[in-house]
């Protein structure tokens, strides 16, 4: 069980400080983070093409628990190891944790099917359902990212009472990235109509970098780094 990663504390909270619902313009971030920690529901699936802040909105959640004091020492628990999730002792461990963290779970949600032998998959959903079994008084909040179609998801997931929501997240509209970027007096032309929220926090982290970091081991203007992002210096 050594693969099984339960973190009190998660990590310092000077990581997740700096997180912003900014990025998710489509919702109301907070209320809907209150809702699903309290609500009776334990699953919360999160589904949209890469890089649309899918991750980034678990470390949200997380930092709302931080700000909330949801819990003074939360318990944070994530899988390494897919082969973890078919035992009994990974489930029976995390049963101490507030939150579980499954990221880029796809293949694993399809729907059950005895007759193709995907024992695997068929016993990890079993263990899944069971978990989060509407009549059992579990309070361990599960968070799945996937880019599974909807259509091809076990429906049993889906089910009331299990399920508190499936969202799928979009990308950034030019206006909606440009206001993020606003915020840190950032100029950068977005040509895009549509811009993954990935690469925008790219852009922000970069900009960070170039203006905290001191470069006093240039004796010439040789630096690349402010050109990570538009990819135009000649070996990048």
């Amino acid at each position: 069980n050594g693969n099984v990663s339960v973190k009190q504390n998660v990590l310092n909270y000077d990581y997740f400080k700096d997180i912003m619902s900014d990025f998710y313009p489509f919702l109301d971030a907070e209320k809907l983070i209150e809702y699903f920690l309290y609500g009776k529901e334990n699953l919360l699936i999160l589904g949209g093409e890469p890089g649309t802040g899918k991750s980034k909105f678990i470390s949200l959640i997380i930092k709302w628990m931080l700000d909330n004091n949801f819990k003074e020492r939360p318990l944070i628990a994530s899988a390494k190891d897919i082969n973890l999730l078919s035992m009994d002792s990974f489930w029976s461990k995390v049963k101490s944790s507030d939150l579980l963290i499954l990221d880029d779970l796809d293949f694993m949600l399809g729907s059950r099917d005895e007759s193709r032998g995907d024992v695997q998959k068929n016993n990890f959903l079993s263990k899944l359902l069971s978990f989060t079994d509407g009549f059992l008084t579990n309070k361990t909040k599960i968070v799945i990212t996937t880019n599974q179609p909807l259509s091809e998801m076990d429906e049993a997931l889906l089910r009331e009472g299990r399920l508190f929501d499936i969202l799928n997240f979009r990308y950034l509209k030019k206006h909606e990235a440009e206001k993020i970027l606003h915020k840190f007096d950032i100029e950068y032309d977005i040509i895009e109509n549509e811009i993954p929220q990935s690469k925008i926090g790219s852009i922000i982290e970069n900009y960070k970098k170039i203006n905290t970091t001191e470069r006093d081991y240039l004796k010439e203007e040789i630096s690349l780094i402010h050109k990570l992002n538009n990819k135009k210096a000649g070996f990048i």
